[in-house]
């Protein structure tokens, strides 16, 4: 990543949290967020792939697959969606609902 890009991505991290602080958005709930998506966009990334994902995100593929679990509670094990893709809608961090793509495997274990 080039220095330009990095003081982009920074300066658009900085605004982000800025307007969290602003609407009253708690440490702990931002960084719960920050995770589970930053988590989200490697997994469409690698088409779902949790091995490849984890590797990427220098996890090991068990703690991937914990959590997940943790940060999506409502999703139903993988056999009541085998051969479908399931939505879930969640609320990011300004509370906006938005839709969460689950792969039929996503939570193949």
């Amino acid at each position: 990543m080039g220095r330009k890009q990095t003081y982009a991505t920074k300066s658009q991290l900085e605004t982000l949290v800025r307007r969290m602080h602003k609407t009253g958005i708690l440490y702990y709930e931002a960084l719960e967020e920050f995770r589970k998506q930053f988590i989200l966009v490697v997994l469409r990334e690698v088409n779902w792939n949790k091995s490849k994902a984890a590797r990427l995100l220098g996890m090991h593929r068990s703690t991937l697959v914990r959590k997940l679990l943790s940060a999506m509670p409502n999703a139903v094990p993988r056999m009541a969606f085998a051969h479908t893709s399931r939505t879930e809608t969640s609320d990011d961090v300004f509370g906006n609902e938005s839709a969460v793509h689950l792969s039929p495997d996503c939570l193949k274990i």
